[in-house]
């Protein structure tokens, strides 16, 4: 018995009546990403905070752990649904990936999560959810161009390329507070 087909029977998932169509096979592919995420998260945490540690990024620690707290929560809680499962996971992976973007700016993996995060959530929980992740992440957008550490609003255009600072070689920045 795979480990999959385990935790399909913990979670009782196995006694579902419809065995076909599309959402049955959306929640498959769902538990297979959340046990992934748990796995995989719980093997990088810990170069993650190793480094976190060391580079004294402990708000990057404290997000991470909370988000892995969140996900072993939601793997291993028998009693809430499918679709709360769903919904819990995609908030867990929203905050954090705001969250890094907010700190980390263009720097750290925050970005990438929020990307794939779309996608994910457009295979799991069909099209409507996935407009509306990518709605949520459009109204973030302006909150991207802020760099909290150095306490800068970027005022850099959306085609802007980031890879050698928050604000880009070509976005004006100015200190927020003054």
């Amino acid at each position: 018995m795979s480990y999959q087909q385990r935790y399909i029977d913990y979670i009782g998932f196995s006694k579902k009546k419809d065995k076909e169509g599309l959402s049955y096979f959306r929640d498959r592919l769902f538990i297979s990403i959340l046990l992934l995420t748990l796995f995989l998260g719980s093997v990088s945490y810990i170069p993650s905070a190793l480094v976190a540690v060391k580079l004294n990024k402990f708000f990057v620690l404290y997000v991470d752990s909370f988000a892995m707290l969140v996900v072993a929560f939601i793997a291993f809680n028998k009693r809430i649904g499918l679709q709360t499962k769903k919904i819990l996971f995609s908030a867990n992976f929203f905050l954090m990936s705001f969250a890094l973007v907010l700190y980390l700016g263009f720097e750290g993996n925050g970005t990438i999560l929020l990307f794939v995060l779309n996608v994910l959530i457009t295979l799991y929980s069909g099209r409507k959810a996935g407009l509306d992740s990518v709605i949520i992440t459009a109204v973030f957008k302006p909150f991207y161009q802020v760099d909290i550490k150095n306490k800068k609003r970027c005022m850099a255009p959306v085609w802007v390329d980031y890879r050698k600072s928050v604000c880009g070689n070509v976005g004006r920045c100015y200190q927020s507070g003054e």
